[in-house]
């Protein structure tokens, strides 16, 4: 069996000189060496001594010829942690040293990293032309062969079950803002990546949460569980914050599937349970989301937000701790976005708010007030003959 630096065994002798000229000699054999491109330059040179000059320490050429002996010699090579590794393998994969650069990945593989450790292996492995181990390609989700609809679906089930985890849970602070913060992680990574399908996975997963908790508000609001379904309407306004921070793509659906959803209007205006929470939704995300351009709908679900939802925003504001705020917050909301209607829908507006404050006993003069003025401007600008 060959030893790494017997000199009387030797048949190679390597000159190893560093950037500063520094010179390192190094006994080896043959026998180990060939299957590298080391070999063949000794024998391309008539088995004579070989001179290398390097520009990585002389330290890190001994360690990959230990692992080369280690190798030969079927021994478990000992690599001392996660960047002496990552030295090593650029060495092992320009000498052509196929099991050292196994070995290396096999390592790399079985041990934590952290992110800068990450971020160089993925530089090293992208430069390097070389066969990842498949395993490691898994892991960090850059199979150069395979599509990663498998790493999607790990992200996106990685997801739903800790939305999961707050179904029932609405009250629990703290375990909301953990999850939320890898929720926020996850959409960051995304727009960083050039993989557009984290995104799409991210989406995929809240909106099923999303439909999740409408659904158990529609069949626990007016029944025996009336607990499920404040907790549920406090998850949606849960996961509405947290994608009106992330993706305003999302938090458009979000808004359109909500304001579309006949059932939770019913909801909204018969039952009294999270009211606090309700309002929270219809006036302070959806209705001055759709005032300030926050979101950009088509006029037609505007109309049709206000034509389903004014009545009941107003039977709840009615009901609010916080009644003259919300109420004044309401009204400006309304005239926000039934000013970017044309004058007609701007008149059945009026009539629709004008007749929910008839309904409740409750004084329209404000609304009086703002059509008026808004009949007024018309008529100056020659919208009326």
């Amino acid at each position: 069996m060959f030893k790494f630096g017997d000199q009387e065994t030797a048949d190679i002798k390597l000159r190893l000189i560093d950037e500063n000229g520094d010179e390192t000699n190094l006994y080896l054999h043959s026998q180990v060496l060939k299957e590298t491109i080391l070999y063949e330059a000794w024998l391309s040179q008539g088995r004579q001594p070989l001179e290398l000059k390097i520009n990585v320490s002389a330290e890190i050429f001994l360690k990959c010829f230990e692992l080369m002996y280690s190798c030969e010699a079927g021994e478990r090579f000992c690599f001392s942690g996660v960047d002496e590794t990552l030295d090593i393998l650029p060495v092992v994969s320009q000498m052509i040293f196929r099991k050292g650069v196994n070995q290396c990945m096999k390592y790399l593989n079985a041990v934590s990293w952290s992110p800068e450790q990450e971020s160089k292996l993925r530089v090293t492995l992208s430069s390097l032309r070389i066969n990842i181990l498949p395993e490691l390609a898994v892991r960090l989700c850059s199979s150069r062969d395979k599509s990663s609809c498998a790493d999607l679906d790990t992200l996106k089930q990685t997801l739903q079950d800790m939305l999961s985890t707050m179904s029932f849970r609405s009250k629990n602070s703290v375990r909301r803002r953990e999850v939320e913060k890898y929720i926020v992680g996850f959409f960051e990574a995304a727009k960083k990546s050039s993989a557009k399908g984290i995104a799409e996975t991210c989406r995929d997963a809240l909106l099923e949460e999303f439909r999740a908790n409408v659904e158990r508000i529609k069949f626990n609001e007016f029944s025996e569980a009336e607990e499920v379904a404040v907790n549920a309407w406090s998850n949606l306004l849960w996961l509405f914050d947290i994608i009106r921070g992330c993706d305003g793509k999302l938090y458009q659906k979000f808004i359109e599937l909500f304001c579309a959803d006949c059932d939770l209007g019913y909801s909204a205006k018969y039952s009294r349970i999270g009211v606090k929470i309700k309002v929270d939704i219809l006036l302070d995300r959806s209705l001055n989301a759709m005032g300030n351009g926050e979101i950009m709908t088509p006029a037609s679900f505007r109309v049709y937000f206000l034509t389903n939802w004014l009545y009941a925003m107003v039977l709840l504001v009615r009901n609010h701790p916080m009644k003259d705020e919300k109420l004044s917050a309401l009204e400006t909301g309304i005239m926000n976005v039934a000013d970017t209607l044309p004058l007609p829908l701007q008149k059945s507006i009026y009539n629709l708010w004008k007749d929910a404050y008839g309904r409740l006993s409750m004084d329209y003069s404000n609304a009086l007030k703002w059509w008026a003025q808004k009949v007024q401007d018309a008529i100056k600008n020659g919208k009326i003959i």
